[in-house]
């Protein structure tokens, strides 16, 4: 059976735009043994603890919604790649990550503890109309009150792929729906790579490609992933696992709000733990054409829906006690730290990563969860794509090469100075930290600095001719 392709309305921004801040409060694999779940409990929630059993047999799953028209995908220039930079020292904050298809964390927290998805919302006052709100909702969709539903289980889950970049070759993704609008540079990845649907990229699944790098603790998210021989994507968005950053105002992402995916996915090692402590990933079938933080972008055609990134909470009184020990603790993550929408989709549906020890009657039991034990939170501003916040792009005070011409693979060390930038990447090279970075051209090369920030984005170029 084939998973749902959501088509998302994208725009383009082509200018620097401003932000007024929007306060909102503000995440592996298969081991061999299945362990036995022991949930963390919430007071009067009980405390069951089954085993697993492994090998679940998969359960069809509704029909999704009908796809929203496609934005005409803009042409991309062809990329060269260039020698590899010998990589920089470990990063041992996330080093501990297996290497391998759907493997183990071991312990690595994607991004901050004071980042949207980490942080706990357990204790904040529910919006005064959550009610009418969700309510309203129901009845735009038809008047019954959506079940929850997982996308796991079976064949059903997204695939990860935990990488090593000190010892994986890097090649390029040749970006070709909204380029304008994603981070485009080299990936370190193996044509092996696990891509949700398989490859090539089935008709109606939205064929995300993960990559995580353990060496330089980097997220690679690709969205309507194919690979023929050489690989292609409609967008490519990449995250500092080590920091907070956000895609500029009116952008997308792998997901139709501009946020990372991986980080809302649950995954069976944290449920095997007993907790969730993060935020969760979750679909409705229609939003507004607005978005709140920590989103970017809009995917909606209303005002009256609820825009991408809004965030809801499992009421505390919901007792789970009677639940199975794996959906208590997706349950209680759901109480603690929300859900946030992500996309448009099946109704209330939330993503998890693949895992053969996902049981069924774990799927088919958490559809007594109802929309309406939720609550709505608090979200802030709602920034509708014709009204974006406006704002200062980085500023790029220099980009210099320390020679112009050099002998192949000779050392040249590339060095910045920025302001105003969350996060920095090379064209070429890939993703860059601190202020300098050594490059080995083995042919004349024009590097590119991409510095990127809430606003926009802002480029300086170097050049470096290589004799012979």
């Amino acid at each position: 059976m084939q998973k749902k392709h959501i088509v998302r309305i994208v725009t383009s921004v082509v200018i620097a735009v401003s932000v007024v801040a929007c306060e909102l409060p503000t995440p592996q694999g298969n081991p061999s043994p299945t362990p036995t779940v022991s949930p963390t409990p919430d007071s009067g929630d009980g405390t069951p603890t089954p085993t697993a059993t492994p090998n679940p047999t998969a359960t069809p799953r509704p029909t999704a919604t009908p796809p929203r028209p496609t934005a005409t995908p803009t042409p991309q220039p062809t990329s060269t790649p260039v020698a590899t930079p010998t990589p920089v020292a470990v990063n041992t904050q996330c080093s501990q990550m297996t290497v391998g298809v759907n493997t183990g964390l071991n312990g690595f927290v994607p991004f901050p503890a004071d980042n949207p998805w980490n942080t706990r919302v357990d204790t904040i006052s529910a919006n005064p109309s959550s009610t009418s709100l969700i309510n309203a909702y129901i009845s735009r969709v038809g008047g019954t009150n959506p079940a929850m539903q997982g996308d796991f289980g079976g064949i059903y889950g997204e695939k990860y792929n935990i990488v090593d970049s000190s010892t994986q070759a890097t090649q390029l993704i040749n970006v070709n729906g909204y380029p304008a609008e994603s981070d485009i540079m080299p990936v370190p990845f193996s044509n092996s790579a696990a891509v949700e649907g398989g490859k090539p990229c089935p008709s109606g699944n939205d064929c995300h490609l993960f990559i995580l790098d353990k060496n330089q603790c980097w997220l690679y998210e690709t969205w309507l992933t194919n690979y023929n021989g050489t690989w292609s994507a409609s967008n490519m968005a990449v995250w500092d696992l080590l920091n907070t950053t956000q895609r500029p105002y009116g952008w997308t992402s792998a997901d139709a709000a501009g946020l990372p995916i991986f980080p809302g996915l649950v995954r069976y090692d944290e449920v095997a733990a007993g907790a969730i402590n993060h935020a969760i990933r979750f679909t409705l079938s229609r939003s507004a054409d607005s978005f709140v933080a920590p989103a970017s972008h809009s995917a909606g055609s209303d005002t009256v829906d609820f825009p991408m990134g809004t965030r809801f909470r499992l009421k505390a009184g919901f007792d789970v006690s009677h639940y199975s020990a794996v959906n208590q603790v997706i349950l209680n993550a759901m109480k603690k730290y929300g859900i946030i929408l992500a996309d448009n989709g099946l109704e209330l549906e939330f993503a998890a990563a693949w895992d053969s020890r996902w049981q069924t009657s774990d799927v088919s039991g958490i559809r007594s969860v109802h929309f309406t034990d939720f609550e709505l939170l608090p979200s802030g501003t709602a920034y509708p794509r014709t009204s974006l916040p406006r704002g200062s792009n980085p500023a790029i005070a220099g980009f210099t090469a320390s020679d112009s011409s050099v002998q192949s693979g000779a050392p040249v060390t590339l060095s910045w100075s920025t302001t105003n930038a969350s996060w920095n990447f090379i064209d070429v090279v890939g993703p860059v930290r601190g202020n300098s970075i050594v490059v080995f051209p083995t042919t004349t090369t024009t590097y590119t600095l991409k510095s990127t920030n809430t606003y926009g984005r802002t480029t300086q170029s170097v050049t470096i001719q290589v004799l012979h």
